[in-house]
């Protein structure tokens, strides 16, 4: 594929789950915890606890993940090991969107800097980098638990520019949260809500096409 890049352009942001990963089915739901309670003892509703009461801080890196695990198992009187949770997470929640990473590689081959911007902890930013191998498709990772803020911050984004040395309008950023997507348009990024690749796809070609 062939086309003229837009040189006021220098740099592609994509969101994980919900763009590069299928998080959630048709009705919201996560797929990782569809058979949780069979597979680990424990309920979907109990897996909300963690996100509600912790994540807040292992997302901005202020505390260990597995330590934040090891305090809500205890906290529902589970006996699994944190290690066991975390890993049973971070394989069900694997399941890659093919049609953005093929939408990916084409703006790899036009010679795009390509980027991940997302609220992830540090176990899991590993485990997308390495073992799902995006490390092959982009430059860098920018993972809320190294940056020490989360989106919608606005100093998530703000710690981006500074680190690439760009403005907003030289960006284009793909989140599928409308209230992420609002917080980088008010700092003048070219962030567009994914709904579906095609969409995604049609929104990006026309700002990189002269």
């Amino acid at each position: 594929m062939t086309a003229k890049q837009n040189n006021k352009i220098k740099a592609i942001v994509f969101d994980v789950d919900g763009v590069l990963i299928h998080s959630k089915d048709s009705n919201g739901d996560f797929y990782w915890k569809k058979t949780i309670r069979e597979d680990l003892g424990i309920s979907k509703e109990q897996t909300k606890l963690f996100f509600k009461d912790y994540w807040t801080d292992v997302g901005a890196g202020k505390i260990d993940t597995l330590d934040a695990i090891d305090q809500f198992l205890k906290s529902i009187s589970s006996k699994l090991k944190p290690e066991d949770f975390l890993n049973y997470w971070h394989e069900k929640d694997s399941n890659i969107n093919i049609d953005t990473i093929n939408f990916v590689k084409e703006l790899k081959d036009l010679g795009f800097k390509l980027y991940i911007g997302t609220n992830q902890e540090k176990y899991r930013t590993n485990h997308l980098w390495n073992k799902l191998r995006f490390k092959n498709l982009f430059d860098e990772i920018f993972p809320s638990y190294k940056v020490g803020f989360e989106k919608p911050d606005i100093y998530y984004f703000k710690f981006i520019e500074e680190s690439l040395n760009l403005t907003g309008e030289q960006i284009i950023f793909i989140d599928d949260t409308e209230k992420i997507v609002s917080s980088a348009l008010s700092l003048n990024w070219n962030a567009f809500l994914h709904t579906d690749v095609t969409k995604t796809k049609e929104f990006v070609y026309n700002l990189i096409k002269t």
